[in-house]
């Protein structure tokens, strides 16, 4: 079982936040009602959410800041007031879901990145939602952004065979 230092790469406080999420512990479907909410997307699995900060100049990899995992869609919205993009383990939106969120706003031409997504990214992802000014998303097959490349326009309900359950590190920025 992983812990959230090794799967964030980021000394964090509350090493074992995540470990339900990596190994499907505790999965229960969200209580709340159906809506447009970020927390709310899926109504089945764990929600988690990681607070990054900004890139800043001559920097590939955004700083983590906080994380909070809940199978209680309530608390997961109420710990991302700026949802950038959130990677769902299944396609349609669907499954054990990770929402990273902007700590210093949403998304400009700097945007946010994210270079070893570890436990729940690592060969997992299936779909994704990007908000709040995010329009763009680049998802990679290896850590450090290497490896093979798609560049989407949007949110996308499945990511397609070639990064279908094989995404490792990630991108968000406005265009």
């Amino acid at each position: 079982m992983k812990t959230l230092q090794s799967w964030l790469k980021v000394s964090v406080v509350g090493a074992t936040l995540l470990a339900g999420l990596v190994t499907g512990a505790g999965a229960s479907p969200a209580q709340a009602a159906p809506s447009d909410s970020v927390a709310v997307a899926s109504q089945s699995g764990l929600g988690c959410t990681v607070r990054i900060a900004k890139l800043r100049p001559g920097q590939t990899e955004s700083d983590v800041v906080g994380s909070t995992c809940s199978s209680n869609a309530n608390v997961v919205a109420l710990s991302c007031p700026e949802p950038l993009a959130t990677m769902y383990a299944d396609i349609n939106y669907l499954g054990n879901r990770l929402t990273y969120c902007g700590d210093y706003g949403t998304c400009d031409r700097a945007g946010y990145g994210f270079r070893d997504m570890g436990g729940f990214g690592y060969n997992t992802a299936s779909s994704f939602k990007v908000y709040n000014g995010c329009n763009r998303a680049a998802l990679y097959d290896l850590n450090d952004f290497r490896g093979d490349q798609m560049i989407y326009v949007g949110s996308r309900p499945w990511v397609g065979a070639t990064m279908n359950d094989r995404t490792n590190s990630f991108r968000v920025w406005h265009l």
